[in-house]
């Protein structure tokens, strides 16, 4: 061997990390609580035999405790009694336990089983202490046994869980894993709803797009028809007529000075509230007053005559209001422009809904992704280390 060799680097053999699919880490998560079950029931079956006997022991144990005599005793009487009476006492706990232990349930799951052996030898320490610590003054030999017998069924109880804590821990994971698998298909489920209904936005949105294209070619092929043409030329004549009477108008009001006759008539109610509304809306009001009440105030107050002007101006608000009515051209744009713009907003809205679609899907993947590796870390707890195939 040369000098140097001693220096050469041992290769270190690189191990090798399996992977597995997640319904293979699936099967072999079942696997493993099915060994651990096998394992459980194993100590769910020797802790039903320790407890058989615990109780046999129990029942020896009263019998000898009823058949105990200090009568005899030459202590005083007063503690003969107490001893007496806690004895009564405790053997009647006893009694209570052996029937509740008698009663549990072997139906129970093996951690609902101890735990409820555990919960019923508490009950019992916590109620019969002071009745045991009494009785114990002048009975130590029998009540010892007892105590012995209670400690020894309760050291081996819990040495049982102790020793066995790791399969405990492992069910404890595996019921983990299950609860988060269901999570993950819950939300798998989830998330598919949710793309279904993106998909079914999508479809309505390209629909709603023709429907829209549709509605604009409408409307361009009605604003270049010559019926469209004719009726707009005398839609510019009524806006030009209606911008002339506006003048008139304002002329008008000018002349008759509705804020003037406010003052004159201020202390009459009913005339004051008649001369507001022209002051808020002189046409609306102007359409509505047929007998002109107001050239007959204004005659009133300052003798200014105004009916014939203001029945003209009546007149021809008619005349323009029925021949807008008539002409259907400004009518019929706007129904097409209503229908273009309707459906720009639905449009809108379905981009809207799809957008708060995708960012549930987001939210959905995150928890997803979450989950999932919430359920390789326990099941790498269990199996070691291991990488998810695609």
């Amino acid at each position: 061997m040369g000098i140097f060799d001693i220096f050469k680097k041992k290769k270190i053999e690189e191990v090798k990390i399996q992977e597995f699919s997640f319904n293979e880490i699936v099967q072999k998560m079942d696997k493993e609580l099915s060994k651990s079950e096998k394992e459980i029931d194993e100590i769910k079956n020797k802790m039903k035999s320790n407890l058989e006997s615990f109780i046999s022991e129990l029942n020896s144990h009263v019998n000898i405790l009823k058949s105990v005599n200090i009568d005899h005793r030459k202590e005083e009487e007063r503690i003969k009694l107490i001893v007496k009476e806690n004895l009564y006492f405790y053997t009647s706990y006893l009694e209570k336990l052996i029937i509740k232990l008698e009663k549990i349930s072997f139906n129970l799951t093996t951690q609902e089983y101890l735990l409820e052996i555990q919960t019923i030898m508490n009950n019992f320490s916590k109620d019969s202490f002071k009745s045991f610590e009494k009785a114990t003054i002048l009975i130590g030999k029998e009540m010892g046994n007892v105590k012995h017998s209670i400690s020894e069924f309760t050291g081996n109880f819990l040495g049982l869980i102790a020793e066995n804590s790791s399969i405990f821990e492992k069910i404890r994971k595996i019921n983990s894993f299950k609860s988060l698998q269901k999570e993950l298909r819950d939300t798998k489920l989830i998330k598919s709803n949710i793309e279904s209904s993106i998909s079914s936005l999508e479809e309505s949105k390209k629909n709603l797009a023709i429907s829209k294209e549709a509605a604009e070619k409408e409307l361009e092929v009605f604003l270049k028809s010559p019926e469209y043409k004719k009726l707009d030329h005398e839609r510019e004549n009524i806006d030009s007529e209606l911008r002339e009477l506006n003048r008139e108008i304002s002329k008008i009001k000018d002349k008759i000075n509705i804020k003037e006759l406010l003052k004159h008539y201020h202390s009459d109610e009913k005339k004051s509230i008649f001369l507001k509304k022209y002051q808020e809306n002189f046409i609306t009001s102007l359409e509505t007053d047929k007998e002109f009440h107001l050239a007959k105030l204004t005659k009133e107050a300052n003798g200014l005559e105004t009916e014939p002007e203001l029945r003209n101006i009546s007149h021809k608000l008619d005349e323009l209001t029925e021949r807008a009515r008539r002409n259907t051209a400004e009518s019929r744009r706007i129904s097409f422009e209503s229908k273009v713009n309707n459906l720009k907003m639905d449009i809108a809205n379905t981009e809207d809904k799809i957008l708060d679609e995708k960012k549930k899907i987001e939210r959905f993947s995150e928890k997803e992704s979450q989950i999932t590796s919430n359920l390789k870390d326990i099941a790498e707890s269990i199996l070691g280390k291991f990488e998810l195939k695609n």
